[in-house]
């Protein structure tokens, strides 16, 4: 084969590739963006680990994050992030220490982690 056919077709799958790879991508983002909306920084934001905090109903649980979802684990069950969203305010934190779950934490606990800087915070949806 010709090498200028060659560098062609090269050039041709390359930019085929990344105009895909730019299509998945954008329609990720899309996906993310009609699930949850004006609060999709909580979802870019957050990680997994990372103490949600419902000040509203006084409950807390861990984020734990997959590709397209966030859902929040606390004593009781696992919910998706949308659930706790309804008009309650929402505050996410990063733990300093790994060891802090909301499995070992109480509700009464958080004030004072805040104050002694063990935990960091994220995100403030109001």
């Amino acid at each position: 084969m010709n090498k200028n056919i060659k560098i062609g077709l090269i050039i041709f799958g390359l930019v085929v590739t990344a105009t895909l790879f730019s299509m998945t991508y954008g329609f990720y983002l899309m996906e993310i963006e009609d699930h949850y909306g004006d609060n999709q920084e909580i979802f870019f934001q957050s990680r997994q680990g990372d103490i949600a905090v419902n000040r509203d109903k006084k409950e807390l649980g861990t984020i734990e994050k997959n590709l397209k979802r966030i859902y929040i684990i606390n004593n009781s069950d696992t919910v998706d992030i949308w659930s706790w969203l309804d008009n309650n305010d929402i505050e996410i934190y990063r733990p300093r220490i790994n060891i802090l779950t909301a499995k070992n934490l109480k509700f009464a606990d958080i004030d004072n982690l805040i104050d002694d800087k063990k935990i960091e915070l994220i995100i403030k949806n109001r």
